[in-house]
């Protein structure tokens, strides 16, 4: 979390020079360099998805529940205080992010968590 805030209280990054400075020493093609500098909001859905699963982990009961609308609200937060800060800008458009990252991350915890009972049921551990 305190990454995530962190970020959002620093200035609006500046993607002009990533192309050719951050990303010109990677492999890449143009069209994949191109494909991340003008994506780079895929990030918000990485922390996200990393944050659901951190909550998920920290609480004992309704985790299904609670992990998801703990990283939203989180993520409304961050937004209402971008407003306040001049060198920021705030935007629903990475609620959306926030959220899409929110929704993979209970999508996957879900199956695993369905997996596990499935394991304790019969007393199996099939990573052996």
């Amino acid at each position: 979390m305190v990454i995530v805030g962190a970020l959002s209280c620093i200035s609006q990054p500046d993607f002009s020079d990533l192309y050719t400075g951050g990303l010109g020493f990677l492999p890449l093609t143009d069209s994949i360099r191109t494909f991340l500098v003008n994506h780079y909001k895929i990030g918000h859905s990485v922390l996200y998805s990393l944050l659901t699963v951190v909550f998920f982990y920290s609480l004992k009961k309704y985790q299904l529940l609670l992990a998801p609308l703990l990283a939203f609200t989180f993520g409304l937060t961050m937004e209402l205080i971008q407003f306040l800060i001049p060198t920021r800008s705030n935007s629903f458009i990475d609620l959306g992010y926030n959220s899409v990252g929110i929704v993979v991350a209970v999508i996957l915890l879900a199956i695993l968590k369905q997996h596990n009972k499935k394991e304790k049921a019969y007393g199996q551990d099939s990573w052996q």
